[in-house]
């Protein structure tokens, strides 16, 4: 269905627009441009809320095979500036995308950072057309070009090598004239496809998932 009715804190429903999951959580964006999550909160991954709601806010449950978790339940709103239009989860992470090109992000991003339930807006001085997130890492796309950002340990980065970024970088790999349609990530490797029917894959090539036939070596640059 184009519309689909989720139960929110206040018992009521919205109409989500488009929904992402994560590890262990989820997030949405409603009509009106409004993001709700909900699901594990271990990592500030459900972000702040926007209102003082009744969702279930506590612990889960030990059990002999997990550590007790914090969840959020059932969804509730995240305190963010503007109205959104896409949402995105990395593995401990979230991501929105508003409605004039700007990225915001709450949770962990990258392993290495500490987890923050205020969303913040993503340094990058461009309009950003769709985001994917992997575990670790993110994907940004503009109308000409490709960026990454976040943990690049298997070159899911795309950037030549095997470290870290700190803020979004273009991928210069495409060169001048790359028209990208689509990108998505996995948990540690990245792909795009171009307007003109292209695929290409980067990052970890373990199991062949970057599709190169018998080459499952990691790749730093989109093949």
């Amino acid at each position: 269905p184009d519309r689909v009715r989720m139960e929110i804190d206040d018992g009521g429903k919205v109409c989500v627009r488009h929904a992402a999951l994560g590890g262990w959580h989820a997030v949405c964006v409603d009509f009106n441009g409004d993001v709700w999550a909900w699901g594990g909160n271990e990592h500030n991954q459900i972000g702040v809320s926007r209102t003082n709601d009744d969702a279930y806010d506590g612990d889960v449950p030990n059990r002999d095979w997990a550590e007790v978790r914090s969840m959020v339940s059932p969804g509730r709103r995240v305190a963010l500036p503007m109205a959104m239009r896409m949402v995105t989860c990395g593995g401990v992470s979230s991501f929105a995308l508003s409605i004039d090109g700007r990225v915001y992000e709450w949770g962990q991003t990258t392993e290495d950072d500490e987890p923050h339930a205020e969303p913040k807006q993503l340094k990058c001085d461009k309009h950003v057309l769709e985001i994917a997130a992997g575990s670790f890492h993110l994907l940004l796309r503009t109308r000409g070009e490709v960026l990454s950002y976040g943990n690049g340990m298997y070159g899911q980065l795309g950037l030549g090598a095997t470290g870290a970024s700190a803020e979004p970088c273009v991928i210069d790999t495409f060169g001048i004239g790359f028209a990208p349609k689509s990108i998505a990530a996995g948990g540690w490797h990245s792909a795009c496809v171009t307007a003109g029917g292209l695929l290409y894959t980067w990052g970890r090539g373990e199991y062949g998932r970057l599709g190169l036939g018998d080459d499952c070596k990691d790749k730093v640059t989109p093949q």
